[in-house]
């Protein structure tokens, strides 16, 4: 995973411990965002039953879950190529959610003392250097890496992390931003319409702005947000008419009310892109990260869906459509599947009926039925909870009737390529 951003994103930031009142940083009236959308670093693998259900969870949630961030296994294209990860990509593009795949960008090997340069990896197109040629070579690689393997599942666009902050030296004011502008291009070229993001983790001057989509321009702590550590948010940002332009991510916050206050605060800072978490950076007695704060799915996460979106929720959501079996029933089990319907703010999760009474609930539009009797006919269908506890009208019913004897079950297939 990549180095901790709280200790390496303000290199050579000026005025790290700016306390500037969080009322004198708002945006003007007219450009508040009021209506925000999730982007979430799922830093995360989709290779065990857990990490595979937290991906399923987030294809529920749009349209307010908008952007997921898919990091290789060691922060680079999981390689060789990987059925989970291409389920998971898949799983979430098909939902309507845009699919970000992590780059590590190394701060281009630039120096920001007292930190020291950071260099590509020794088994990769680099080959262990922190040269502008080196970083080069292993972002485009990169880049192409993911595209290759898992484009054709539906990889949307690049997030490009650990970016530099300063628009370049006072000899040369765009020697660093015309490095990521270069990157831009490269993606613009190969892969055409990919949306791209990218982290410096701090506030950036408007040269960043024709290099990214979407730029990050606050990561760490919720101690660190409502003291206004990186310092304050530049005018134009705050003067934007396009707050898709910024996005905020704010850990360790500790509870409902705290999260509300972190939403409504950036609200006014005129960010578009916001994800909190109660998740903490932690490290061993070393020094050593040992946990990172983007590998978990917030326990208020319906509430803060609805935060974001700033809307008042008394809409259910549309019925399920689709409800179907994925393959024969065997003689005791059958796998239910339906289509993810359409909300004003976010599904959160399902009721499945059998025969009339609940079987329970699934945060996945996905169900695997077990326990059931050979050669009886059942009756299922299925009821979708949004984010603000509003309930739908139950789908249309699905009739199945078991097999009399045991058979082999088909697993199910990847899509083709």
């Amino acid at each position: 995973m990549r180095a901790p951003r709280i200790l390496l994103a303000v290199a050579g930031v000026a005025g790290l411990l700016v306390t500037t009142p969080l009322a004198a940083r708002s945006a003007p009236a007219d450009h508040v965002a009021r209506h925000q959308k999730i982007a979430i670093p799922a830093y995360w693998g989709p290779d065990t039953a857990d990490g595979a259900a937290m991906f399923a969870h987030l294809a529920q949630n749009g349209p307010t879950n908008d952007i997921v961030v898919v990091n290789g296994s060691q922060s680079k294209p999981e390689t060789p190529f990987n059925p989970a990860w291409a389920r998971s990509i898949a799983k979430l593009h098909d939902a309507g959610v845009r699919v970000l795949t992590y780059v590590d960008t190394g701060y281009y090997g630039v120096t920001f003392p007292p930190y020291s340069p950071h260099y590509t990896r020794p088994d990769g197109p680099g080959g262990g250097s922190h040269s502008t040629a080196a970083w080069t070579a292993q972002i485009e690689a990169d880049i192409d890496g993911w595209f290759d393997l898992y484009g054709s599942f539906g990889v949307d666009g690049i997030f490009l992390d650990e970016t530099t902050e300063p628009c370049g030296t006072d000899t040369h004011p765009n020697e660093y931003v015309d490095l990521y502008a270069g990157i831009r291009h490269y993606i613009a070229v190969h892969h055409p319409a990919a949306y791209v993001a990218i982290n410096p983790g701090v506030p950036v001057d408007q040269c960043y702005s024709r290099v990214a989509d979407t730029i990050l321009t606050f990561e760490g702590t919720y101690t660190d947000f409502v003291n206004g550590g990186y310092g304050p948010p530049k005018a134009w940002q705050l003067n934007s008419r396009h707050p898709e332009k910024f996005w905020n991510l704010v850990y360790d916050v500790p509870d409902v009310v705290s999260m509300q206050a972190v939403i409504a605060q950036t609200k006014r800072q005129n960010v578009g892109y916001v994800f909190v978490t109660d998740d903490k950076l932690t490290f061993d007695d070393a020094g050593n990260v040992t946990g990172f704060p983007w590998d978990t799915i917030p326990p208020y996460w319906d509430r803060e869906l609805v935060a974001a979106a700033g809307r008042r929720d008394v809409h259910p959501p549309a019925p399920p459509t689709g409800l179907a079996a994925a393959g024969a029933p065997s003689s005791t089990e059958i796998d239910l599947r339906w289509n993810v319907p359409h909300d004003d703010v976010a599904v959160s999760h399902y009721e499945v009926f059998r025969n009339g009474t609940s079987i329970g609930t699934v945060y996945d539009n996905a169900l695997a039925v077990t326990g059931l009797v050979r050669g009886t006919r059942y009756e299922f269908t299925v009821r979708a909870v949004d984010a603000a506890g509003n309930v739908s009208r139950p789908s249309r019913s699905l009739a199945v009737t078991t097999t009399s004897v045991e058979r082999a079950r088909r697993g199910s297939n990847l899509r083709p390529a």
